[in-house]
C-alpha cells in the first residue's frame, strides 16, 4: 500500500530535487520584465481580465485557456500584474508537477530511489525547465495532466469517490488549459470499458468523467461560436490538412520517429542507462542458447526500429526540408545549436537516435510478452491509454513542435524507469549526477534565454519612455507584438481567410513587421 506520508529519509531524493529546483530559480532569477515566446498574448489576456472583469482570449492565442488565465489573474490581483508574477505562478505549478510525478511513479510500483531519480530527470529536461520560467501553457498543462493521472490512479486503486472527484477537477483544469487535455476522457473511458467489472464500476467511473466532459463540450462550443482570429486561422489550416488523406497517413507514419528522438533528447541520462541494459541483454541472448523466443525478440526488435528511425530522419530531410542533424524542429527553442558544428550535432543526433530506438523497444516490449496487456496493472493502464490518445491528437494536428512533446514525458519516464529499475538502483549515484549535469546545462541555457529577452525588452521600453511610439520602434518580435499585434489584426480581420494566398502568420513576421520597420526608418530620416 502506497501512501503520501512524508518520511523524510525515504523521500530524500524528492526533497533534494525540490531543493535543487529552488536553487535553480535563484540562479535564473525570475524577476525579469520580459515576455517569453507567445506568453505576451497570454499576459495581455490576464491584463484584460483584471481591467474589465471579462475573459476574452487574445487574438494571438490558439489554445483557449480560461483555467490558466484565471489562475494567473489570481496572482496578479494579489501581487500586481507583471511578467515576473505570472512566471512565478507557473513555477509553483512546476513544483506541483514534480511532486505529483514523484508520487505517480510510486503508484506505478517504482521504489523511492527510482521515483526520485525519474523526478530529477523530469526537472533536468531542458524544455520543462525553460517553460517553467514562462507563462506559456506547456508546464501548467503538464502539471494538471500529471495531477489528474495521479488522482485517477489513486482513486481507482482505492475505489475512492473523493479522489475521483479531485481527479476530475484536475482533468478539467487540463482541458481548460489546452484542448488536448480531452484525451483524458477516452483514456478513462476505455480503462473502464476494457475492465472486467464494467457494470459494478459504471457509476464510479462516471463520477470521474462528468466534469471533464462538460469542460470539453464548453471548449468545443466556444471554439465554434466565438473563435478568435488565431483559432479561425488554425481551423482553416486544419480543415485543409484533414482533407489531404495521403499527407495525414504519411505524417502518422513519420511523426513518431521525431517524437521518439526528442523524448530521448529530453531524457539523455536514461539513454545511456538504457544502452547499458540493452548491451547486457544482448550479451545474454548471444551466449545463452536456451533463451526464449520472447528474449530473442528483445534483441531483434532494435534492428527493425533502427530502420524505422533512419527512415524518419531521411524522409524528414528530403520531404519536409528538415535538418539531418538534431534538433530537427526549430521553433524558438535550441536556436543556439544551429551555431555549433555538424560534428557536435551529428553526435547529438547519434545519441538521440539510439535513445529513440531503445525507448521504442521498451514501449513495445511493455505489451509484447505472452501476457501483454494483462501484465500491466489496472490502475497502471491509465497512463498508457491517455498517452495513446494524446499521441493520436498529435499525429492528426496540423502543427508539430518540440515543446508539444513534453506531454509524453510522464509515460516515457515511468515506462523506461520500470524497465530499467534494477539498473537505476545499481547506478543510482551515477544516474543522479548525470541528471544534475543536464540540469546545469538546462539552467544556464534558460538563464541565457531570459537575459537576452530582458535586454530586448529593456531597450524597447527605454525608447518608448523617451516619447517614441511603439509603431516607430523595432525591437524583439515579442515586444512589437505586445504593443502592435492588434494593429495587424485590425488590418486583416475583414479579409476572408479563403482569400489569402499566403500564410498569415508568416505574413505577420516577414511582411508586416518588416514593412513597419522600413516605414518607421524612412519617417525618421525625413526632416
Amino acid at each position: 500500500m502506497i501512501n503520501f506520508g512524508f518520511h523524510f529519509w525515504k523521500h530524500a531524493l524528492l526533497w533534494i530535487g525540490l531543493g535543487v529546483f529552488a536553487l535553480t530559480i535563484l540562479f535564473v532569477n525570475t524577476f525579469r520584465e520580459t515576455a517569453v515566446q507567445d506568453d505576451w498574448a497570454y499576459a495581455l489576456t490576464v491584463k484584460h481580465l483584471l481591467e474589465t472583469g471579462k475573459y476574452q482570449l487574445h487574438d494571438w492565442a490558439a489554445a483557449n485557456m480560461p483555467f490558466q488565465i484565471y489562475y494567473g489573474a489570481l496572482f496578479s490581483a494579489i501581487a500586481g500584474y507583471s511578467f515576473s508574477i505570472l512566471r512565478i505562478s507557473t513555477l509553483i505549478l512546476a513544483f506541483v508537477a514534480l511532486i505529483a510525478f514523484y508520487f505517480l511513479a510510486r503508484e506505478h510500483g517504482l521504489d523511492y530511489n527510482q521515483s526520485g531519480l525519474l523526478m530529477l530527470a523530469l526537472l533536468a529536461s531542458p524544455l520543462f525547465l525553460q517553460y517553467s520560467f514562462s507563462f506559456m501553457t506547456d508546464v501548467p498543462f503538464l502539471s494538471c495532466l500529471i495531477v489528474a493521472l495521479l488522482f485517477y490512479t489513486r482513486a481507482i486503486r482505492l475505489h475512492s469517490y473523493p479522489w475521483m472527484l479531485l481527479a476530475s477537477i484536475a482533468a478539467s483544469a487540463a482541458i481548460l488549459t489546452r484542448q488536448f487535455g480531452s484525451a483524458i476522457i477516452p483514456g478513462v473511458f476505455f480503462l473502464w470499458a476494457l475492465g472486467s467489472e464494467r457494470k459494478k464500476k459504471a457509476m464510479f467511473f462516471s463520477a470521474g468523467l462528468v466534469l471533464p466532459i462538460i469542460a470539453s463540450i464548453w471548449q468545443l462550443y466556444t471554439s465554434i461560436t466565438t473563435p478568435n482570429w488565431m483559432a479561425q486561422y488554425y481551423m482553416h489550416r486544419q480543415s485543409d490538412y484533414l482533407a489531404d488523406t495521403v499527407d495525414i497517413l504519411i505524417n502518422i507514419i513519420w511523426r513518431p520517429t521525431v517524437i521518439l528522438q526528442y523524448l530521448a533528447f529530453f531524457s539523455i541520462p536514461l539513454v545511456f542507462l538504457a544502452l547499458l541494459a540493452f548491451t547486457f541483454e544482448l550479451k545474454q541472448a548471444m551466449f545463452n542458447k536456451k533463451e526464449s523466443r520472447f528474449s530473442k525478440l528483445k534483441v531483434i526488435l532494435p534492428m527493425v526500429l533502427t530502420a524505422y528511425i533512419l527512415f524518419g530522419i531521411i524522409y524528414g530531410h528530403f520531404a519536409n526540408d528538415l535538418p539531418l542533424f538534431m534538433p530537427q524542429i526549430f521553433e524558438w527553442n535550441f536556436e543556439f545549436l544551429q551555431g555549433i558544428g555538424n560534428l557536435e550535432r551529428g553526435v547529438l543526433t547519434l545519441i538521440t537516435s539510439i535513445g529513440a530506438i531503445l525507448f521504442a523497444r521498451i514501449f513495445l516490449l511493455r505489451y509484447s510478452s505472452c501476457q501483454g496487456w494483462r501484465t500491466v496493472s489496472t490502475n497502471g493502464r491509465l497512463i498508457d491509454l491517455v498517452t495513446f490518445f494524446l499521441l493520436i491528437s498529435h499525429l492528426i494536428y496540423i502543427q508539430i513542435g518540440d515543446r508539444y512533446f513534453l506531454v509524453f514525458l510522464p509515460y516515457t519516464l515511468i515506462a523506461v524507469g520500470l524497465h530499467l529499475g534494477k539498473w537505476m538502483n545499481r547506478f543510482n549515484f551515477t544516474t543522479a549526477i548525470a541528471c544534475l549535469i543536464m540540469l546545469v546545462f538546462s539552467t544556464i541555457w534558460t538563464r541565457g534565454i531570459l537575459e537576452r529577452s530582458e535586454a530586448y525588452w529593456k531597450g524597447g521600453e527605454f525608447v518608448r519612455s523617451i516619447g517614441m511610439k511603439p509603431n516607430q520602434i523595432h525591437g524583439d518580435w515579442t515586444w512589437n507584438s505586445y504593443y502592435r499585434f492588434s494593429d495587424y489584426v485590425a488590418e486583416v480581420r475583414d479579409h476572408p481567410l479563403n482569400d489569402f494566398n499566403y500564410d498569415l502568420v508568416s505574413d505577420y513576421f516577414y511582411h508586416w513587421l518588416e514593412e513597419q520597420r522600413a516605414q518607421s526608418t524612412i519617417e525618421n530620416l525625413l526632416p
